[in-house]
């Protein structure tokens, strides 16, 4: 027996269970130093009385990237029935480092564990160990998902539902969009739904959506129509290019009943998605002048910041200016909807970029000057002049 095999023996025997304070701890680090933390070793520190020593038998196990089936056994029961928070901690933050196969069963036990839901710490260790797995292993995590007691642990609804739509929604593959679709199948409730619809939404924010898999076209189409058309869940659809959802948002911006929070946010949504149906009336009730001002921020204090537009385009300037003029709303539903670029190419079509743009710069006829532009950004789209 070396030297080294002989010192690790010896401490081993310090790490008895009926030695339970520090020291115990002390003679673990002395047999992990001299190379006698084996398998066997480890198997036998999992069930120690002291918390410290369970604590670090799990990190280094993490370390590892490994466990035998007996280690991954104890590990399980410890998810069932460990009683120190932190040792909870540790352990769902090491199954991140094992494989889905060792990984996801104690995940789910520690996510049914209510006592966390109030941790600071816990929830997200979780939800970090189940979205490690997100990218190689999402049959593994569906199946997790089919059994929907799962679906109502305190720690799933609050913490998990939301963020797994919205992992699977953000980054647009069709396997990631597909794997949405299956979420929806695999909700026991409409709340369940509900709490993905938010988190998708959220996923979906930025660039949109190329390419929709039919099977969540088909989901979208049957949410639609099974409940009322929250905020949330027109905004989920309209990303998703669902056209009834798009017709309710352009109803929506005309509806006085509506907030006037709700409204401006309607209308960016269809403007960012650039929807077709939405330009003519937005247009119309711009050249007509009127755009609500409200929708626009009048008598709100807005940043400027989201005001500031660039003189070379349309020669509105409004650095300083906390509540727009009509004349520059205007120009601002305009650049919404077609873009800064877009607006100057539309003048530059028909000639008179620089007569509009010295008018406004000089404030003569800045009303006139703006509508004309209107009118020439719809001829110009109409004819497909403009890219």
């Amino acid at each position: 027996m070396g030297l080294e095999n002989l010192v690790a023996t010896s401490f081993a025997q310090w790490v008895d269970p009926i030695f339970t304070n520090h020291f115990a701890l002390e003679a673990f680090w002395a047999v992990n130093a001299s190379g006698g933390f084996d398998d066997a070793f480890a198997l036998q520190t999992l069930k120690h009385p002291n918390e410290m020593v369970r604590y670090w038998t799990i990190r280094l196990l993490g370390d590892r990237k490994r466990v035998t089936p007996s280690q991954q056994a104890a590990l399980l029961a410890l998810a069932k029935t460990e009683p120190a928070a932190e040792v909870r901690a540790q352990l769902a933050s090491s199954v991140t480092r094992l494989p889905a196969s060792d990984a996801l069963p104690i995940t789910r036990e520690l996510l049914l564990r209510a006592e966390d839901v109030n941790d600071k710490h816990v929830p997200l260790l979780l939800w970090w160990a189940v979205e490690s797995k997100c990218a190689t292993d999402r049959d593994a995590i569906l199946r997790m998902l089919e059994d929907s007691t799962f679906w109502h642990a305190p720690l799933v609804q609050k913490f998990i539902i939301a963020r797994l739509g919205q992992r699977f929604t953000a980054e647009r593959s069709d396997a990631n969009l597909e794997t949405a679709a299956k979420l929806f199948a695999l909700a026991p409730t409409p709340a369940d739904a509900d709490e993905l619809i938010k988190g998708m939404e959220a996923g979906l924010q930025g660039d949109p959506v190329k390419s929709v898999p039919i099977a969540l076209q088909q989901r979208v189409a049957e949410l639609w129509a099974s409940r009322a058309p929250t905020p949330t869940l027109m905004s989920f659809a309209v990303r998703l290019g669902l056209t009834a959802a798009e017709q309710a948002a352009l109803t929506r911006i005309t509806d006085a009943k509506v907030s006037e929070a709700d409204r401006r946010k309607t209308i960016t949504l269809l403007a960012e998605r650039r929807v077709e149906a939405a330009k003519r009336p937005l247009l119309r009730d711009t050249v007509g002048h009127q755009v609500d001002a409200g929708l626009m921020g009048r008598g709100a204090a807005m940043p400027h910041q989201q005001y500031a537009v660039d003189a070379r385009a349309h020669g509105v300037h409004l650095a300083g200016q906390d509540r727009p003029s009509a004349d520059q709303r205007l120009a601002l539903v305009a650049e919404t909807l077609v873009g800064k670029q877009r607006l100057g190419h539309a003048l530059a079509v028909v000639g008179i970029g620089f007569v509009v743009e010295q008018r406004l710069l000089q404030g003569e006829g800045r009303a006139e000057a703006v509508v004309v532009a209107v009118v020439v950004i719809v001829a110009a789209t109409a004819i497909g002049q403009v890219g």
